[in-house]
């Protein structure tokens, strides 16, 4: 590995949970085209998570523009209602500053939100993502999970499998599969969601989440959350810790260009992935900004590892720990073929074709 780039360790103990269940079978996985029977699977994807981290988003936004412009409130958060589930609420807004909110939350939110003062809250405000919007979203995340999936059903090197929005109901997928040496591994590689994130440390490890909540009286800084982390321990999972880190994420699954299969400095099994030019020059900056302090490399909201910053480094890295070349193997599968705007869930299996 060159000088200065990113080392990702144990993140076996991660991946390894996520394919637990998945039977040990000959490397690599090819589909048993003579003989046996097809697969039908029906899956729901959980389209309110992509709406929910809309919402997030914004939050986030909203609260370091906030900041920016001295605008000063009491509470921002979510707060879903009866009528809208989408809704973001901020109370303590000074009266003669309703002005320049109104503006800068036009300027942030766009037209997909209805803003409006609270009628039950003095100098309060409600911002609701419109029920068109929210439909956007959700027909987004399912044609991005199709896409996704038929990706990684290419990366197997699968042929003749067919993912496609299925029946009535919100959020379902339809994948068709030939006869397979090992369903079981394809099935958790779909189900992989493989958000990777990069993420400034600002607490922790605290014992608890309890511990971590009570060690700042109460209430987590804004603009923070707290994620677990598995404490290796003779190579099975140890004891789970909490670090709370940034809620902003600099570099994220969007801002990676590659993901390979290699081998570490000992030798082992591990991915090596390269940044985009944009996500490795925000990366640097972040460094540059915070050296001395830790980094969280997170994938599916658990911490990978955690590190300190001791350069400026580069825009590559390598995620090493694995006990197999085969789980390497699916998790850059699942990196190159991009992450799942949402979680999804398995309703139906059968074998021997559609009905």
């Amino acid at each position: 590995m060159r000088h200065g780039a990113m080392v990702v360790g144990c993140a076996v103990l991660l991946w390894s949970a996520i394919l637990a269940t998945v039977s040990a079978v000959q490397f690599p996985m090819i589909p048993a085209r003579s003989r046996g029977d097809g697969i039908r699977l029906v899956l729901q994807v959980h389209v309110e998570d992509a709406v929910r981290r809309k919402l997030s988003q914004d939050l986030q936004q909203l609260r370091f523009d906030l900041t920016k412009l001295a605008i000063p409130y009491m509470a921002l958060l979510l707060q879903p209602s009866w009528s809208n589930p989408a809704t973001i609420l901020i109370t303590g807004v000074p009266p003669d500053r309703h002005a320049a909110f109104r503006r800068l939350t036009l300027d942030v939110l766009g037209p997909n939100f209805l803003i409006q003062s609270d009628p039950g809250r003095q100098n309060a405000f409600t911002m609701q993502l419109l029920p068109t919007a929210v439909t956007r979203l959700k027909n987004r995340a399912l044609q991005q999970s199709i896409q996704v999936i038929s990706n990684r059903m290419r990366q197997l090197g699968i042929a003749g499998a067919r993912v496609q929005r299925y029946g009535q109901g919100a959020g379902e997928i339809l994948v068709q599969l030939p006869p397979l040496n090992d369903p079981g591994r394809v099935k958790m590689i779909i189900q992989a969601v493989g958000w990777l994130q990069i993420n400034l440390v600002m607490g922790g490890p605290y014992p608890s989440r309890q511990a971590a909540v009570a060690a700042h009286r109460g209430v987590l800084p804004p603009g923070t959350e707290l994620i677990p982390y598995n404490t290796p321990s003779a190579g099975v999972a140890g004891v789970r810790t909490w670090y709370m880190v940034s809620q902003a994420a600099p570099v994220t699954w969007r801002d990676l260009s590659e993901a390979d299969v290699g081998k570490d400095e000992h030798g082992h099994p591990s991915v090596h992935f390269t940044l985009t030019n944009n996500g490795a020059v925000r990366l640097a900056r972040l460094k540059e900004a915070n050296m001395g302090k830790k980094l969280a490399i997170i994938l599916d909201n658990s911490v990978v590892t955690v590190s300190a910053i001791q350069s400026q480094g580069s825009g590559q890295g390598t995620i090493s720990g694995f006990l197999t070349p085969r789980e390497a193997t699916d998790l850059a599968i699942v990196l190159r073929s991009g992450a799942l705007p949402a979680s999804i869930s398995y309703l139906e299996e059968s074998v021997g074709g559609s009905r």
